[in-house]
């Protein structure tokens, strides 16, 4: 694999400042978890899998963060990504990685590849206006401390520590954003603006500080991520369940066949109990479900039972 054609297509395929593409191969590549298609011999397409880890519902999991996924320009439409996308797929499953994340360029693109939309971080926002004041505090640990205080409102959120915190600063650095602390009632928060004046990365309830960017604030179309479940089994056994009950059901997933087959699933006090199989047991009853709407149920406030006994699709509030 040689890094200077990574390099070649990130620049090739991104608008990001030279520093930007130097901090991004000196801080996320790995070989091991870099994913290429080549066309004689050349890398045309790639994409890489940051580790990160994310407390869902009662537990930490190790999952995958797809950054800089790309094809050449000349070579696009010819579904060179797709390959990518399902090699990567074959990869984390092979690993046990339960899912994957993903900020897209295009929703509906990703969608054909059964990724389903999330919202990390959310939650209504209040309509009375605070009073603020400026802090300025920077650190690391200051911001993190206002990250942990933000988290404890969900039951979802990805993990961060204070190496995350030191890494993100420089990274802001590097790509000259905007980045404030601001005392908020009780509470501090901070705000990260990219160049444009956008809002990236935030901890707390900033309406009453941008109320220029309160429409945008913690909406569904705001913090969007999409998240696709790769090992079923795995996700299932380890998760940790509203409630007791036994569940059977056929998942199909189109774009990742090896998920696809018959469930039965066992949850008790004590431990989950699950069983897979391609061949159908006629003497069970087994439900229909998607891996899209396997993946709602997971990640939004839904359970299992519920989602078998409606069959419905549903709105993700929390994540």
């Amino acid at each position: 694999m040689k890094k200077s054609e990574l390099v070649e297509l990130y620049k090739k395929s991104f608008d990001d400042l030279d520093q930007e593409v130097e901090f991004f191969f000196d801080n996320y590549f790995l070989p091991r978890n870099t994913v290429t298609h080549k066309i004689n011999r050349k890398i045309v397409s790639a994409l890489h899998l940051v580790t990160k880890k994310m407390f869902l519902r009662g537990k930490t999991f190790n999952f995958s963060y797809v950054s800089a996924a790309a094809t050449l320009p000349d070579l696009r439409g010819k579904r060179i990504m797709e390959k990518v996308i399902y090699k990567a797929l074959n990869l984390l499953y092979a690993r046990r990685t339960p899912f994957v994340v993903l900020s897209p360029f295009s929703f509906t693109y990703y969608t054909k590849y059964d990724f389903t939309r999330i919202q990390v971080n959310s939650k209504p926002q209040t309509a009375v206006q605070q009073q603020f004041s400026i802090l300025n505090d920077l650190r690391p640990s200051f911001l993190l401390s206002c990250y942990e205080q933000y988290c404890k409102n969900f039951d979802g959120y990805i993990i961060r520590d204070l190496a995350r915190y030191t890494q993100l600063l420089s990274e802001w650095k590097v790509s000259n954003f905007t980045i404030n602390s601001y005392k908020l009632g009780l509470t501090n928060c901070y705000v990260c603006l990219d160049r444009l004046g956008h809002l990236l990365d935030y901890s707390g309830d900033v309406s009453s500080i941008y109320p220029s960017l309160a429409s945008g604030l913690n909406t569904p179309d705001n913090w969007d991520l999409m998240v696709r479940i790769v090992n079923v089994k795995y996700l299932l056994k380890h998760i940790k369940y509203d409630s007791c009950g036994s569940y059977n059901f056929y998942l199909t997933d189109n774009f990742f066949p090896l998920n696809n087959g018959y469930y039965k699933l066992i949850v008790s006090n004590s431990n989950t109990k699950i069983s897979f199989s391609h061949k159908e047991d006629k003497n069970t009853t087994f439900t229909n479900l998607t891996v899209e709407e396997l993946t709602k149920c997971v990640f939004g406030n839904i359970s299992l039972t519920e989602l078998l006994k409606t069959q419905k699709l549903f709105v993700l509030d929390k994540y």
